[in-house]
């Protein structure tokens, strides 16, 4: 750090630790400065020389004391001032980064300028700033952190605004020129670590980009944010860092939203700030910050509840890249009191965020002007969608764990990305599992509806073997699992065929399921596979429930009675498994065999033609995709196995016995004898399995024979023989099928071999002769195209020529039309030039109805001829001719205008009378014609003059319409009926008016703003002048007749309305009228004093409601009567208290009158000028009410205080005087007790009055005042000086109830303390222990009264208050006891007093107070030990000796035992 060193001499200032420096010289010192509580004895002379400031001061208090000078407000306080007054001596002082702010603020205060003495300390420390500090990278930043202290000073000077730019200035470098050191933790370049294998022994560090962000996480969010809006200004930085900035920022600052401590009050409000600083300050663009991070600033937002701007600010960047996240990141725990414990509701909006970017980007799309391709994607990739599928599929796993959330959100979150790609639905099956799983009192609808979600189709194996296995599921989804299982473990083992898939569809089609669930393309099947994280979820519920494939004989000799049962549970599952697969096997084989009678060919390949019955209940076969030569086969093996068509393959079949077996046609295409046995053993050999497993698992199981037959009484014979039946009996007859197919096929080949040969040679000659014409055909092309080459290029040249001939002629064509046309003006020029003022012998061209448009044009070229050669000639002419020429035309020009002018006349009644008649094409046409008369605009001006809706009578109705009969007050509500209502025919009028325009004029936009311009001008100004009286500040309507607040309100009415209008009004059209600006001038002069109406409102509306309450409390005390003086106090203490429904009412007014000024206002600033003018009044209000309200408390108090010294009498009465004066003096208690209550609810009510006013202050006030800096802060200060006064009073309350507390205790204990309670006689009666009458009397009353205000104060208030009242009790129990004398017992009484009182203290938790009452106990002692004992009672505790001895003079044995003398010999420094 770089600093300044001022001055040569030494330093002298000292210090004496009483907050007083000197300057330790020869000189004596003849001049005070007070700086706060510090003061500085200098001299007049080295500190008059260079401050003018304290010239000034000096001058002024000659009059008095001039030697001494209060300076409490100088900044930088006594630290600063002793630096500026070491410079004035010449001593030396040093000037950093830390100093230099207060330093040079101190010096502008003390006004050590250039005026005054050269080179004084304003000129160095500038010189130091511009030449040192704003030239250094850390020290700029700690500068800037020390302005704070010195504000407003710090601001006017400056200082501020030239820290922030240099900051920003040096952030903004190039990094290759950064060279000064800066804060660098995130992470480490290789080089700086050393470990780069490539180093030399030479260090080179790369800079990175974001090298500056860690320093500027030190400053308060007010500088912070002024410090990035300038590095964002000067347009330099990469949006990227500008992210990764305040990304650092928020993590240093932001408190953790995680924990779900108690946040202080205080905190949420900075935290709030800082959360709302941030989110204004990031970049726009997408991509900036991550997602997660954004989603960590939403989870903040939520726990210090920020406003919904900011909320949906936050959702929708989120959105935008949503794919980013991650399942922990949308965790977003629910507010306090929701009953669930996510909140699902924000994630659902930033889904659907997401989705409105597609939908966006589709419109976009199909309203672009260009016709896109019907494959663009939208704004969100294939990926994308997918990653945000699997985001959501993780997300309902974790939220489906609150037992609390509903069904609804549950399955609307999963809808919102049904039409996304899932390729694997895994995850969404885990998620339903577990909601089925804690939600298990689901109805069987309930649980339909959200399986729906699901697709069976795209579960993988695993999840698969879970769904099967898992009891929550309903049955149908159960059996749709265990089909699609099967279908694809048919097409893993080869046996699948073409038509599966269109099986798999008609069963999609029948099934019970959603249609999202649709097939995905075959593109995405290749990664239609679980994540690593699914697949180990479903494995680990699916391992409590596999069976283990070990030695299962060995395996159940271990297994236990519970193992077992598990076992056979399972293998019963897989057993209903098979059969149903069997099941669905032998329909499907039902139905083709009964389709197969009516197909045309057995053998074709042709799948579509093959009939089949469709199952019932939706239930299709895998086998339904089989040739049906295959079915056949299989239908016909089957039937052999139940002994009806054994025959068939007994036999030997030949080609002519069993045509309709295997077909020529069957083998064409893609034919292949593995498949086909593949086919017809993967259609068998599962029944046989199964057969034999029924069969070993059954009572014969002990039957079962090696091969897997059974032992039947009839085999017994043959085993014993050696035989057994083989294992597929059909076999034998499928080998000899196959060959006598494969002998026929051999000869077919040979038949195809021989007539292929036959081919080839036939081929081989067509294409020798082909070959040879080719030849030939080819050189007659080329010389054609010799030919044609040749003509085309004889072509070409004789267009050119044509091409020549015919721009010549179109030229001379021109020329010779253009002199026509000037030929026919100058005949019709010299026509109106012939006769002046003359029109009658003009071409019958100008007076032919049919050819008015073509004379009007003609007129207005002759026009503007004639008036440009008069300019021309009257600049230029100077010869007599010239001159001539020039009248000549200027009667042309007469007459021109002359007959512009009739004909313009005639074509506006023309165009009238069609108006009239509606006749839209005549309109037309002489708007068209119209328009070459001054671009039209008469026209226009006379269309728009004649509509009815400027009528003085439709004018008039408006009124009526808005406010009602003339004698009836208008309110608002119904103003603002009438308004909408005129409005909204207005702007169906125009609309009218429009269609009319577009089909009449040429330029509609141009008619469109003269229409609606005539509207805002004319009709809508004339309505507000009825409607906005503006009344008199001065003297303002009462508010029996609605007050300023009436005015207030129409104006906003009137002013909301009218911009609706002016939006509608665009939205029809209007050219380029500024609609806007002259809605905003309609209410200039409203809006510019508006602000002082709504002060003065405010005003009028508190008066109001203070006379409406003195006026209740008045009737409540006529009603109530007088009964008595001191009753009377204390009804007076309970009426016209604080009512925090009042202040409620207050901030109500408040709050309207900040919507009005958010209307009004349409800049920050304005707008945080006007809300600090209204909400100063809310805090003049409420200060003024509530300091009332504690002075009336206080009233009470002192009434009641007045009423208690009344009834103080002397000890010389009667004793009836006596009584009455003790009677009054209870009811003077009485009163002052009740005023005590009384004040504490006042001050309760106090509190939570201010409250509301933060409350209202955090949540409406400072979000507009923050844009503009210093108003926040601005209007925070307003708020503590407003207080301020309640603070007194409130204090000044506190006080009185001391005093009346206290002196009930004074009078309780005068009254019952007797002289015989601590000097009991000697009779041998055992001491009593118990305390006083007067003890309990006084703790009685004190656990009473008190009881209002452990209530009423909290925190500090309350702990200075108990401590203050301990103290005084404590100082009144010694004056007390100091009327008595006390013996041994006596003594013994005392402290059982102390203790009760000490044990009552205890409950104020004011440590101080217990040491007191505690040495209390220790000093009474002195009343119970023998004399001789006194001088080692206090050896550990010699600071309450003095104490000790006033109570050893009140021992009744004081001057009997000659205890003075004692102690003055042991206690001689007391004496």
């Amino acid at each position: 750090m770089k600093f300044m060193k001022l001055g040569s001499k030494p330093d002298c200032f000292q210090s004496d630790g009483n907050n007083k420096r000197y300057v330790a010289t020869e000189l004596e010192t003849d001049f005070m400065v007070h700086v706060a509580d510090v003061k500085f004895c200098l001299h007049k002379f080295p500190l008059l020389s260079k401050c003018a400031r304290l010239q000034k001061l000096v001058s002024s208090a000659n009059e008095g004391n001039g030697d001494e000078v209060h300076i409490p407000d100088i900044p930088g306080g006594p630290s600063a001032f002793e630096i500026c007054a070491k410079f004035c001596y010449g001593m030396t002082v040093n000037v950093n980064a830390y100093n230099v702010v207060s330093v040079r603020c101190a010096a502008e205060y003390l006004e050590m300028n250039e005026t005054i003495e050269k080179g004084n300390l304003i000129y160095k420390i500038d010189v130091f700033i511009n030449s040192t500090i704003l030239r250094s990278w850390k020290d700029s930043i700690i500068a800037l952190q020390t302005t704070k202290a010195s504000l407003p000073l710090s601001e006017e000077l400056k200082l501020i605004s030239r820290c922030i730019d240099a900051i920003a200035s040096k952030a903004s470098v190039d990094v290759s020129d950064v060279d000064w050191s800066y804060t660098y933790n995130r992470r480490k370049n290789v080089e700086e670590n050393g470990n780069d294998p490539s180093w030399n022994g030479v260090r080179s560090r790369t800079v990175p980009n974001d090298w500056w962000v860690e320093d500027l996480c030190d400053l308060e969010i007010d500088l912070y944010k002024r410090v990035i809006a300038n590095i964002k200004n000067k347009g330099v930085m990469p949006n990227e860092v500008i992210g990764e900035a305040l990304k650092a920022y928020a993590y240093r600052k932001l408190p953790n939203s995680g924990n779900k401590g108690v946040i202080q009050y205080n905190d949420v409000l900075k935290a709030r700030a800082i959360l709302d600083t941030i989110v204004w300050l990031l970049p726009a663009q997408k991509g900036i910050v991550s997602c997660s991070f954004l989603l960590k600033l939403l989870k903040a937002a939520v726990s210090v509840n920020s406003g919904e701007t900011v909320k949906m600010g936050l959702v929708k960047r989120i959105g935008q890249q949503l794919e980013e996240a991650s399942v922990n990141d949308l965790i977003i725990r629910a507010s306090d009191g929701e009953a669930t414990m996510y909140d699902a509701v924000l994630v659902q909006k930033i889904l659907e965020e997401y989705i409105t970017q597609d939908r966006n980007a589709e419109t976009e799309m199909e309203n672009g002007d260009e016709i896109e391709e019907i494959g663009t994607p939208g704004i969100l990739s294939e990926a994308s969608k997918l990653m945000v599928t699997k985001l959501i599929d993780g997300y309902l796993g974790e939220i489906a764990k609150d037992p609390n959330l509903p069904l609804s959100m549950f399955i609307g979150i999963a809808e919102m990305v049904s039409s996304f790609p899932r390729p694997v639905h895994d995850g969404l099956y885990r998620a339903i599992d577990t909601y089925l799983k804690e939600h298990p009192g689901m109805s069987k609808t309930y649980k339909k509806r959200i399986c729906k979600l699901m697709d069976c189709k795209k579960l993988s194996a695993d999840a698969c073997m879970h769904a099967v296995q898992n009891e929550r599921l309903p049955l149908r989804v159960v059996v749709q699992v265990l089909f699609f299982e099967q279908a694809r473990a048919a097409t893993s083992s080869g046996c699948s065929t073409p038509d599966l898939a269109k099986a798999v569809k008609d069963l999609n089609c029948g099934s019970y399921r959603s249609s999202r669930s649709a097939t995905a393309n075959a593109d995405e099947d290749w990664d239609a596979m679980a994540s690593a994280e699914e697949l180990r979820t479903l494995r680990g519920e699916l391992a409590a429930l596999r069976l283990g494939n070990g030695d299962r004989s060995s395996a159940e000799n271990r297994m236990s009675n519970a193992d077992k049962t598990g076992v056979s549970k399972m293998k019963g599952l897989i057993m209903s498994k098979k059969m149903l697969s069997k099941i669905w096997s032998n329909k499907a084989g039902q139905a083709e065999n009964s389709g197969s009678d009516s197909s045309d060919s057995l053998g074709s390949t042709n799948h579509d033609d093959v009939k089949c019955t469709p199952p019932r209940k939706g239930r299709h076969s895998v086998s339904y995709g089989a040739p049906p030569w295959l079915v056949l086969v299989s239908s016909e093996m089957k039937e052999s196995k139940g002994g009806t068509r054994t025959d068939r393959f007994s036999k030997s079949p030949s080609a002519d016995s069993r045509p309709l077996v295997l077909d020529i046609d069957d083998f064409k295409g893609d034919f292949s004898f593995d498949a086909l046995f593949g086919d017809l053993v993967s259609e068998l050999l599962p029944s046989y399995l199964e057969e034999d497993a029924d069969t070993t698992d059954g009572p014969g199981a002990n039957d079962a024979m090696a091969n897997g037959h059974l032992r039947t009484p009839s085999d017994t014979g043959k085993l014993a023989q050696g035989l057994s039946s083989p294992l597929f009996p059909e076999v034998d007859a499928l080998l000899s099928l196959f060959k006598n197919s494969c002998k026929q096929l051999t000869d077919l080949r040979k038949q195809i071999d021989g007539k292929l040969y036959d081919l080839k040679t036939e081929v081989a000659a067509q294409d020798s002769k082909h070959r040879k014409t080719l030849a030939e055909l080819e050189k007659g092309v080329d010389g054609l195209f010799g030919s044609f080459a040749r003509l085309d290029s004889r072509i070409s040249s004789v267009g050119q020529t044509a091409a020549k001939i015919g721009d010549r002629l179109q030229s001379a064509d021109a020329q010779r039309e253009t002199a026509s046309q000037t030929m026919d003006l100058i005949k019709y020029l010299m026509e109106f030039n012939s006769s002046p003022g003359d029109l009658m012998e003009l071409s019958p061209l100008f007076s032919d109805d049919s050819r008015v448009a073509e004379a009007a044009s003609i007129a207005q070229k002759l026009r503007s001829f004639a008036e440009e050669d008069i300019g021309r000639q009257g600049i230029t002419s100077s010869v007599v001719g010239n001159a001539t020429a020039s009248r000549g035309l200027e009667v042309a020009v007469a007459n021109l205008q002359e007959y512009c002018n009739e004909l313009e006349n005639r074509l506006l009644a023309r165009f009238d009378a069609a108006s009239q008649k509606r006749e839209l094409s005549t309109m037309a046409e002489c708007a068209k014609i119209l328009s070459q008369f001054n671009r039209g605009t008469s026209a226009m001006q006379h269309y728009v003059g004649l509509r009815p809706m400027f009528d003085l009578e439709v004018m008039n109705a408006d009124a009526r319409l808005v406010l009602g009969d003339p004698g009836s007050q208008p309110s608002p509500s119904n103003v603002a009926r009438g308004l909408s209502s005129l409005y909204k025919e207005i702007t169906d009028t125009v609309r009218n008016e429009a269609a009319t325009i577009t089909a009449v004029f040429p330029s509609p936009n141009d008619v469109m703003s003269i229409l609606v311009q005539r509207v805002l001008e004319d009709r809508v100004p004339k309505l507000l002048e009825k409607l906005l009286v503006k009344p008199s500040l001065l003297n303002p309507p009462p508010m029996e007749e609605g007050g300023l607040i009436l005015y207030l309100r129409m104006l906003a009415v009137a002013y909301e309305k009218t911009l609706d209008l002016a939006r509608d009004l665009s939205g029809v059209g209007c050219g380029d009228l500024d609609v806007e600006g002259l809605t905003e001038s309609l209410f200039l002069p409203h809006k510019d004093i508006y602000i002082e109406y709504e002060q003065a409102s405010l005003r009028q509306l508190y008066k109001s409601k203070m006379e409406e309450l003195r006026a209740e409390s008045q009737q409540s005390s006529e009603s109530t009567g007088t009964i008595g003086r001191s009753k009377g106090a204390s009804i007076s203490s309970s009426q016209q208290q604080i009512s925090v429904t009042v202040v409620t009412e207050f901030v109500r007014w408040n709050e309207e009158a900040i919507s009005r000024a958010t209307l009004f206002s349409s800049q920050p600033a304005t707008l945080a000028a006007n809300v600090r003018a209204v909400f100063t009044c809310l805090l003049d209000q409420v200060s003024l009410y509530i300091t009332e309200g504690l002075e009336r408390a206080r009233d009470s108090l002192t009434e009641a205080a007045s009423l208690r010294e009344r009834f103080v009498i002397g000890t010389s009465v009667s004793r009836r005087v006596a009584a009455a004066a003790a009677s009054a003096a209870e009811a003077a208690a009485a009163a002052g007790e009740s005023s005590f209550r009384s004040f504490m609810v006042a001050v309760q009510r106090c509190g939570s009055s201010v409250a509301i006013v933060q409350q209202y202050f955090a949540n409406s006030i400072s979000r507009l005042l923050l844009p503009v800096d210093g108003a926040h802060a601005a209007s925070c200060e307003e708020m503590a000086a407003a207080m301020s006064s309640a603070e007194g009073a409130a204090y000044k309350g506190l006080q009185q109830c001391i005093e009346t507390v206290m002196a009930e205790v004074e009078r309780l204990l005068s009254a019952e303390q007797k002289a015989t309670d601590y000097r009991s006689p000697d009779d041998g009666i055992a001491p009593d222990h118990r305390p006083t009458n007067a003890c309990t009397r006084v703790v009685a009353y004190l656990s009473r009264v008190l009881e209002s205000a452990f209530t009423a104060l909290e925190g500090l208030n309350k702990q200075a208050f108990l401590t203050e009242l301990g103290n005084r009790l404590h100082k009144v129990l010694l004056n007390h006891w100091q009327k008595f004398t006390f013996n041994p017992s006596g003594g013994l009484r005392l402290k059982r007093d102390i203790t009760e009182y000490g044990e009552f203290v205890r409950s104020f938790n004011a440590p101080t107070v217990d040491e007191k009452f505690e040495l209390l106990g220790i000093m009474a002692n002195v009343f119970i030990v023998a004399p001789e004992s006194l001088s080692t009672l206090f050896e550990g505790t010699p600071s309450i000796r003095k104490d000790a001895q006033r109570f050893i003079q009140l021992r009744d044995d004081y001057k009997s035992a000659k205890l003075a003398a004692k102690l003055s010999s042991l206690w001689p420094s007391s004496s």
